[in-house]
């Protein structure tokens, strides 16, 4: 890729050994090692403070994580830990590989040791965000590194049982790679974007629709690179870094099909929670109810058309009433106007960027705070925020506290992300603007109306690195004026 100068890979480099280092060098590898020891001593903290078994209580879908991992060291299998001769397909592999692992080396019982591996893979995604950013922004790098690894979102994932932290390392490498592409266009950064990419489908389904983006995606992020490599070249490299992604993915789909589930990373049922889900919200926007009342109305309809199949419902598999389940649910979506659809994404985006995530935090250290989302949910609040408000005004002094830095930290985010968009532009860096660009966008999009904090994890060091232009951006603003 670039010089080792520009893009050394995570964990050398600056870190290697000090001897012969310019003194910015040794000011930066003291300043890694101060944030290391600072989020060792936060973590350690957090883990005597997380009661045991708490990971678990407190992580939402974490038993959809849990009971993969439990099967597989109890039967040495993907398959269902309660009926054992049925596979596993309702989640992607390659996590609850990670937590069979980790969990094995605490005696199949202690979960201290799933979050410990977790909290080095926070700070290898922060390692792979300081490269990133010492490659365009030269001296960025160690303030990457500490806001990916304290960025609230992230440091209470860390300690719950879910694949946030495994898959947004797997999409922050990848966007390594294929900015490192940008810089030197070569089957090397190519090949392990596609990789990083094919690995983090099966942690997560959602960046499967990058791989087909990728021939496309990686010609126009090297447009300005070195290489002299021509437009078709660059396609190949771009084809043969999605077929390396497509092969990743390609033994979990034949898993699935093997199952009675189809040739896919995600099966109905999936499927099924994912549109069900925002058909709710749509109601909800649609008819102006609660998200409570909007789900039950789902529901309600769902059963009406079930029972409109007659007798010949009962003689379906599971697969097939699926597989009509989402038929229904894709005409129930589009059935919605257009307005309806907007304000959904508006708000959902809302949320998107601007959730803070302190919820986990509440939730962890046994907190007295009540949830936004709930309150959402069963008081009819139109957006978030209102909910947010509300939520503040009954939270207990430590909970207010946790809530209201993580707010500030996203905001203030935010705001420089949009600044250094512009210095993006100005400064001509556009390969790392496209690259950024698309993979907010993406993930933005595909969540539809569901959008909040915990589906922002993976591109949060995206948008850190949109916040450090934006910081470069008023840096260079104020020794002009200067």
């Amino acid at each position: 890729m670039s010089s080792p100068s520009q893009n050394h890979p995570p964990g050398t480099g600056t870190d290697s050994a000090p001897a012969g280092m310019d003194a910015g060098g040794l000011l930066e590898f003291r300043a890694s090692w101060g944030v290391f020891l600072l989020f060792i001593m936060l973590n350690t903290a957090l883990l005597v403070a997380v009661k045991e078994g708490g990971q678990l209580l407190n992580a939402a879908d974490g038993g959809s994580w849990y009971n993969p991992a439990r099967a597989l060291l109890e039967y040495g299998a993907f398959v269902r830990l309660d009926d054992p001769a049925t596979p596993m397909t309702y989640r992607q592999p390659l996590y609850p590989l990670f937590e069979a692992a980790l969990l094995w080396l605490g005696g199949g019982v202690s979960l201290v040791p799933l979050v410990v591996g977790q909290i080095a893979v926070l700070w290898v995604t922060g390692l792979f965000a300081r490269a990133m950013v010492n490659a365009w922004l030269p001296g960025y790098g160690v303030a990457a590194l500490a806001l990916v690894v304290f960025n609230p979102n992230a440091l209470a994932t860390v300690h719950l049982v879910q694949s946030d932290t495994l898959y947004a390392l797997f999409i922050t490498a990848c966007l390594w790679a294929v900015l490192g592409y940008a810089r030197e266009p070569s089957l090397r950064p190519a090949l392990l974007g596609g990789l990083f990419l094919g690995l983090s489908c099966l942690v997560r389904p959602t960046a499967q629709y990058l791989i087909f983006l990728l021939p496309l995606l990686l010609p126009l992020l090297a447009l300005d690179g070195s290489g002299g490599r021509s437009f078709a070249v660059r396609i190949g490299q771009g084809m043969t870094a999605a077929v390396i992604a497509g092969t990743m993915a390609l033994p979990w789909m034949i898993h699935n099909v093997q199952a009675g589930q189809g040739f896919a990373l995600s099966t109905p049922a999936t499927k099924l929670v994912y549109l069900r889900d925002n058909v709710a919200y749509l109601e909800k926007y649609a008819t102006g109810v609660s998200l409570a009342e909007a789900d039950r109305k789902t529901f309600g309809r769902e059963a009406a058309f079930e029972e409109a199949q007659g007798p010949a419902w009962e003689t379906l598999s599971d697969y097939e009433r699926q597989t009509a389940m989402l038929d229904y649910y894709t005409r129930a979506f589009f059935s919605y106007k257009f307005p309806v659809i907007a304000k959904g994404y508006v708000y959902s985006w809302g949320q998107f960027f601007g959730a803070a995530g302190a919820a986990n935090f509440h939730n962890l250290l046994g907190l007295d705070a009540p949830s936004a989302f709930a309150a959402m949910r069963e008081k009819n609040f139109e957006s978030h925020l209102g909910s947010v408000l509300d939520a503040l005004k009954r939270s207990t002094p430590a909970a207010m506290a946790i809530s209201v830095t993580a707010l500030v930290f996203v905001i203030a985010l935010r705001g420089l992300g949009l600044i250094g968009l512009a210095w993006m532009f100005m400064k001509r860096h556009y390969a790392v603007l496209l690259a950024c660009a698309v993979l907010i966008t993406y993930f933005a999009v595909l969540h539809l109306f569901a959008g909040n904090s915990r589906y922002r994890l993976p591109v949060d060091p995206a948008l850190i690195f949109l916040a450090l232009y934006g910081v470069d951006g008023l840096r260079a603003r104020l020794c002009r004026e200067g």
